[in-house]
C-alpha cells in the first residue's frame, strides 16, 4: 500500500470520531439549554406567589402595578405581616416626600400635599425634615391651621397596615378614610379667600398655574380671587371651612373605619 492510501484511511478514521464529537457537543448544548429554559420558566411560573405568601389580593396586585385608582386600603389582609418591621410616620414634614402631616389627638394621622407658600405660613422648615410636637396641645393646633388648607384623614390600626406586596409602603399610598380638597389664601387685610372643586365637572378651574406660581401668599390670594374664589372676612365663622370645627375622627362618623 502506497505511502498516499495509508494517510488517506488515516485522515478517514479521524473525521469519524470528530464528527461523533461534534454531535455529541451539540447535543449537549441542546440538553443545556432545555434545562436553562426550563428552569426560568419554572421561576416566571412560580415567582408571584411566592412574592405574595401565597396569598393573592387583587386590589393589592393593582396597586403594585401602579393603577392609581386601585390603592390599597387598610381592610384590605396584610400578606404575611412582618410583625411591625414597618413603622407609622412621626415626621412634620418628610423632606423625602414633600408630605405635611399632623396627629390630632382625637385619633388617626392628617397628611397634606403643601407648597412653598403654605409650608412657610405654618412655619415649617422647607429644606429638611422635622418631627411632630410631643405636646399634645401643640399638636392639636398645629393640626387645626394644617388642616385649614385641605388634606386627607388616614386611621391605620397599625405599623403591619402598610406592609403590602412584601414591603413596606408610604401612608399616603393608601386609600384614605375621606379627603377635603381647596385652595386658601390669608391676605394682608385678614380673612381668607376659599376655591373648592366645581359641583359640576369635579375639578379646579383653568388657570391654576397661577397659584401654584405664587411667591407670597397675596399673591396667592390675587390670584385665588381672580379665579372667582370665595372671601370670608372671618376665618372661624367661614361656611366654607365648617369641617375646622370637628375633629376628624367625627367628620368620619358614618364612614366604615
Amino acid at each position: 500500500m502506497s505511502q498516499n492510501n495509508k494517510n488517506i484511511k488515516a485522515d478517514e478514521g479521524q473525521q469519524l470520531p470528530r464528527a461523533q464529537r461534534a454531535r455529541f457537543s451539540s447535543t449537549s448544548l441542546v440538553k443545556t439549554l432545555t434545562a436553562v429554559f426550563s428552569v426560568a420558566l419554572l421561576l416566571w411560573i412560580f415567582r408571584r406567589p411566592f412574592v405574595g405568601g401565597f396569598t393573592y389580593n387583587p386590589e393589592i396586585q393593582a396597586a403594585e402595578k401602579g393603577d392609581p385608582l386601585a390603592k390599597p386600603s387598610f381592610k384590605s389582609p396584610n400578606i404575611n405581616s412582618p410583625n411591625s418591621r414597618c413603622s407609622l410616620p412621626t415626621t412634620r414634614y418628610d423632606i423625602q416626600t414633600g408630605i405635611t402631616a399632623c396627629y390630632p389627638s382625637s385619633g388617626g394621622i392628617w397628611l397634606a400635599d403643601l407648597g412653598p407658600v403654605e409650608l412657610q405660613y405654618l412655619g415649617i422648615n422647607r429644606f429638611d425634615s422635622t418631627e411632630r410636637s410631643l405636646n399634645k396641645a401643640e399638636e392639636d393646633h398645629f393640626c387645626h391651621e394644617l388642616r385649614k388648607f385641605g388634606g386627607a384623614w388616614y386611621n391605620p390600626k397599625s405599623p403591619d397596615d402598610l406592609w403590602v406586596g412584601g414591603e413596606c409602603s408610604e401612608l399616603d399610598e393608601f386609600e384614605p378614610v375621606f379627603s377635603i380638597e381647596r385652595r386658601v389664601a390669608f391676605p394682608e387685610k385678614g380673612g381668607v379667600w376659599v376655591l373648592g372643586r366645581d359641583e359640576k365637572t369635579v375639578r379646579f378651574p383653568l388657570g391654576m398655574a397661577g397659584v401654584q406660581n405664587s411667591l407670597t401668599m397675596e399673591e396667592r390670594s390675587m390670584a385665588l380671587e381672580k379665579l372667582g374664589a370665595d372671601y370670608c372676612d372671618d376665618v372661624a365663622e367661614c361656611p366654607l371651612l365648617d369641617d375646622l370645627k370637628k375633629e376628624p375622627f367625627d367628620l368620619a362618623d358614618g364612614l366604615d373605619i
